[in-house]
């Protein structure tokens, strides 16, 4: 503490009120500092000496701030840091959402949840909104993820049936003749 010099005996207290609506007083035992974010007064009191006269310092408030909040996105178990895709396949194609942070209450897309499973069958991208509740000592925070499921690609076309009889080639048969590998 800046302005006390030496050989004077100094007690420094705080006192004041946590973002969580707590009474904090230092009082017994007053090396304590307060740690939770909120609002506090720190005072300096001091012994007389041949240097000092008895007094109390000018009472200090101060802030402890709210932490940043964290939203941490894994999809399928990987930390999300871009889209995350597949092709379709005709199937359902499994995307599990995971949220870690540091705050309050976890909600995706709106759902008191950290945990989401997503089943997405046809081609479609999916934004999952993620909020994680501000608390006492954590502001809020948002993020989002994209799962999308891509078109197939075909890869390959294979005729089964080459040649044809002039006449009887048609929409109907070359269908059939046609197999398509993705």
């Amino acid at each position: 503490i800046g302005g006390i010099k030496e050989g004077a005996e100094t007690t420094v207290t705080y006192s004041g009120t946590t973002n969580a609506g707590d009474e904090y007083n230092s009082e017994e035992v007053p090396t304590i500092v307060p740690t939770e974010a909120g609002t506090y007064t720190v005072t300096v009191k001091w012994d007389e000496t041949t240097n000092y006269t008895a007094g109390s310092a000018k009472s200090e408030e101060f802030i402890i701030k709210r932490a940043t909040g964290v939203a941490n996105i894994f999809v399928n178990g990987t930390p999300y840091t871009e889209e995350v895709t597949a092709y379709y396949t005709g199937s359902a194609q499994p995307f599990k959402v995971t949220v870690k942070g540091h705050g309050g209450d976890i909600y995706i897309d709106g759902t008191s949840s950290s945990t989401m499973d997503y089943n997405l069958t046809n081609v479609e991208k999916k934004t999952v909104k993620v909020t994680v509740a501000q608390t006492a000592n954590y502001n809020g925070a948002t993020a989002t993820a994209i799962i999308e499921i891509l078109p197939a690609v075909i890869q390959s076309v294979t005729l089964g049936t080459t040649e044809f009889d002039f006449g009887t080639l048609n929409t109907e048969n070359a269908n059939d003749a046609a197999t398509y590998g993705t």
